[in-house]
């Protein structure tokens, strides 16, 4: 018999859900992503989860208001959580990694167009989920643009820990945001990029036209994933668990 019960993504059909509904112990709850929160279709069905849930987390503000229009209650924010041993600062190179959606033409070109006024420079185009189309490149960026897949965190940290700058995508995954920043990258995400891309590529070349606002900034992004680490996760549901179980 377990005395707490924790279910990840209920919002999707699976064995999680399930638990979740059944299970005799305390129930709680993880909401990683605002897509993730389809299931299940009937309000009926819904509460009657919700009825069984005796905590609700999530991993970020977006995630927790996105989540509470389908699972309304009180929402406790925690860490996604991040390996700082596998995710270090190396010898950084000048390079740096965009997280390539199709969606994100507009960003991609006016990241090329600074990468050509950038001699030394080199791009890596993420790729973090499957079946997403290689870019079109320009020709005379050809030898530096360069098209990586890492659907996994090891993967990516062979690219993050030499990289010097990260541009995440617009919608792009949290989690590789987190690494690149715990790796020692300056993070290129200045805010209205939702609306004008242009801002990041301009951040992009500021940060690479100044080494020592770039390691400034990758010192900083470091120091931000210190207090997220699975070491603070953990501290935080250990917490959780305890206070549930002496209700």
């Amino acid at each position: 018999r377990f005395d707490v019960v924790h279910g990840f993504e209920p919002g999707l059909p699976s064995l999680s859900y399930l638990a979740l509904r059944h299970a005799p112990a305390l129930t709680v709850t993880t909401f990683f992503s605002d897509e993730r929160l389809g299931y299940p279709p009937g309000r009926a069905q819904r509460e009657r989860l919700l009825g069984r849930l005796d905590a609700l987390l999530a991993t970020s503000e977006e995630t927790a208001q996105a989540a509470a229009v389908r699972f309304p209650g009180r929402y406790e924010i925690v860490p996604l959580g991040v390996d700082l041993a596998t995710h270090a600062p190396g010898r950084k190179r000048k390079i740096a990694v965009f997280e390539w959606r199709p969606t994100e033409r507009p960003q991609l070109r006016e990241l090329a167009r600074e990468l050509a006024a950038l001699p030394g420079w080199e791009l890596v185009l993420l790729r973090t989920r499957p079946l997403i189309a290689r870019p079109a490149i320009p020709r005379d960026l050809a030898d530096r643009v360069h098209v990586r897949t890492a659907r996994d965190a090891r993967v990516r940290a062979t690219i993050f820990n030499s990289a010097a700058i990260f541009v995440p995508g617009i919608v792009g995954l949290r989690r590789a945001t987190l690494e690149a920043a715990a790796s020692g990258c300056a993070i290129a995400r200045p805010k209205g990029i939702e609306t004008q891309p242009e801002l990041a590529a301009a951040a992009t070349a500021r940060l690479a036209d100044d080494a020592d606002l770039r390691e400034r900034e990758g010192a900083a992004a470091r120091r931000r994933a210190e207090k997220q680490t699975f070491r603070a996760v953990a501290a935080e549901l250990d917490g959780l668990y305890s206070s549930l179980t002496t209700r």
